[in-house]
């Protein structure tokens, strides 16, 4: 079923989940080349302003306002999916708002206002990188009354980077979010697309000195290995990804540990790296973290190595199954 077909079926629904249901036509395909004709019809019409996947409406779009009120290019989503402790949440929030009026304070101070705390702020960056490295959880501040687009009284004038999403118990939403997979939360607030899987790494083609091949390795066969022929990582040649937001996911975890998981959308990592996949970051580094990375300064992974965490990238491929 195309697009149109399947938005006539499905009135009341929304573009995210038209375009989910054309895009499971497409993975129905068999072989690389059926797989690859379909997305063939996809990819000539992509770009094309009147095509309605780009123009229809979703419930759960979201408002940034005016490209001269925010200093990012999309704002970022803080979603709240653990509804146990409103007192953790609270001070999530709070940290948040106050790293968003610091961060803002920073980018507005001149070079020179900016010295005088340079020597400080590389120990400091030197302390963070150590925590890190030990796998110690980051975090970030909410809104708690889950209206991130509006700044608070205390920021000022800082513009915010993110939409905070702590829906009422009332809210439809609610059910939803509660207790997601990150792929859950992608296809929730960003629109499906698939893509070519990044290109295959060369194998070792022998040692240099002796010209004898090298033994090939035993790989680890974990059950969140991420595998050939799954469409989150790579079938036939093909991805499917989730461009568009930055999702930071307040969950059960952040309750004791202050973080948040960090969602890779999947349309800008390296071979084997699995579509959903997240890292935790404190909230202390969320409004660096987001203004970075939604400008291209900073991309997120891990030189290739595969340090994702397992449990949520299971969680996707059972997501999958539903």
């Amino acid at each position: 079923a195309t697009y149109p077909q399947v938005k006539a079926q499905y009135p009341n629904e929304g573009r995210r989940r038209w375009k989910l249901r054309a895009a499971e036509e497409v993975w129905k395909a068999s072989t690389a080349m059926e797989i690859e004709a379909k997305s063939e019809e996809i990819k000539k019409t992509q770009g094309v302003p009147a095509l309605p996947w780009l123009v229809d409406k979703d419930p759960f779009d979201l408002d940034d306002g005016s490209s001269e009120s925010r200093s990012v290019n999309m704002k970022g989503v803080i979603v709240r999916t653990d509804f146990s402790n409103d007192a953790a949440w609270d001070q999530f929030v709070a940290q948040v708002r106050e790293a968003e009026k610091e961060g803002f304070s920073g980018l507005m101070a001149g070079p020179d206002e900016q010295e005088g705390g340079e020597e400080e702020g590389e120990d400091s960056e030197s302390s963070d990188e150590e925590e890190e490295e030990e796998g110690a959880p980051q975090q970030m501040d909410v809104d708690p009354a889950g209206q991130g687009s509006s700044s608070s009284a205390s920021q000022g004038d800082a513009p915010s980077v993110f939409h905070i999403i702590n829906p009422a118990p009332t809210d439809p939403l609610r059910p939803l979010v509660e207790n997601a997979s990150n792929l859950r939360l992608l296809r929730l607030f960003n629109d499906v697309q698939i893509v070519p899987a990044p290109p295959k790494p060369r194998p070792p083609q022998g040692d240099l000195f002796s010209g004898m091949p090298k033994k090939k390795q035993q790989q680890p066969q974990a059950e969140t290995k991420s595998s050939p022929n799954n469409r989150l990582v790579d079938k036939f040649g093909w991805k499917e990804v989730y461009p568009g937001r930055i999702l930071w996911v307040f969950d059960a975890e952040s309750n004791a540990a202050g973080s948040v998981r960090v969602v890779n959308s999947g349309d800008d990592s390296a071979y084997g790296s699995s579509t959903g996949d997240s890292w935790r970051a404190r909230a202390a580094h969320i409004w660096e973290l987001q203004v970075n990375m939604d400008s291209g300064a900073l991309k997120i992974d891990f030189g290739g190595e595969d340090r994702w965490t397992g449990k949520e990238r299971l969680r996707n491929y059972e997501e999958l199954l539903r």
